[in-house]
């Protein structure tokens, strides 16, 4: 029997560091290891895999036999791992009790809605490996409201459809000091995901008015042109847990984020140089809802230089 991680996350989050941190953090423990890279892409100069996926698939051959771009050629590497399993299946027999940490790629239609990864685990999951799996998402993006809120959907997603066990993490945050004056609210709030109607009432302020010092008047833009008085019952949501029962317009909304920001619970309002529709600002609302519906996506805190936090982690 095997246990250990499977490591998912969008392009940049930091997965390679990440694989790399650990399998140091991991060795100074005398842990024995696996490290097993599923990404054609990489050429290993952060680590050393012992299992490597450019072992049974030439890239570059891929490109030219079948003239495919980036993402096309990683699903083609991927269905084929599949379905020459065996091979993998092979290697890591010859590997007995050991730790695995299996690096992957970057699309994340891979883990999202493709089935050949999905299929990967369920054949290592019969050969008795125990996987985690471990989604890396990079602190940075709650600096953008709207970056953030498809880091939950991301999470979410992919959480679903692999049906592993799940850790989501937050990466490089020993960055998040140079984006301190970007962070809305509290950390904390980002990394419990719990109460997402606060983010939405902010980010309409955002919309409705010219931000930071406004006087809170509606600044025009690109957004819909629809009047207070013309919202139908649909566009009146409640956007304050201390109030439910508040319609959602204009005026009450920049009124009631005012107090908040004044109370300092939102931090440093900006202010807002384009409008977006309200179509958009809807469906990020939709976004929110689900994930607090499915009520399983927190983070864990992670800077991977700190082996305090490399092992609190790894608890």
């Amino acid at each position: 029997m095997w246990f250990g991680q499977l490591v998912i996350g969008p392009p940049g989050s930091g997965k390679s560091t990440y694989v790399a941190g650990v399998t140091h953090i991991l060795k100074q423990l005398n842990r024995k290891l696996l490290i097993i890279n599923l990404d054609p892409f990489i050429e290993n100069d952060i680590y050393k895999a012992d299992i490597n996926i450019s072992e049974l698939i030439d890239i570059n051959k891929v490109f030219l036999d079948l003239e495919l771009g980036p993402n096309g050629t990683l699903i083609f590497c991927i269905e084929y791992l599949l379905t020459n399993f065996d091979w993998l299946e092979e290697k890591i027999k010859k590997h007995k009790d050991c730790y695995l940490i299996i690096d992957t790629p970057g699309q994340v239609e891979l883990y999202t809605h493709n089935d050949a990864l999905k299929k990967i685990v369920l054949n290592l999951n019969k050969l008795s490996c125990r996987l985690t799996s471990v989604h890396i998402v990079d602190s940075t993006l709650c600096s953008d409201n709207y970056k953030y809120i498809s880091a939950l959907l991301l999470s979410l997603c992919s959480q679903i459809h692999l049906e592993l066990p799940h850790v989501n993490v937050f990466s490089k945050i020993d960055l998040l000091k140079y984006f301190k004056n970007d962070l809305n609210f509290p950390l904390s709030y980002y990394v419990e995901a719990q109460n997402l109607n606060q983010l939405m009432l902010y980010n309409k302020y955002q919309n409705y008015s010219d931000g930071a010092g406004s006087d809170g008047t509606d600044s025009g833009g690109t957004g819909s042109d629809k009047t207070d008085s013309d919202k139908t019952e649909s566009d009146m949501i409640s956007y304050d847990m201390d109030n439910p029962n508040t319609s959602n317009t204009k005026e009450n909304i920049v009124n009631v984020v005012k107090n908040k920001i004044k109370d300092g619970f939102i931090k440093n309002a900006k202010k807002n140089y384009y409008k977006l529709s309200n179509k958009y600002i809807k469906l990020n609302e939709y976004i929110c809802e689900t994930v607090e519906d499915y009520n399983i996506i927190n983070f864990a805190l992670l800077d991977i230089q700190d082996k305090h936090s490399v092992l609190k982690l790894l608890k």
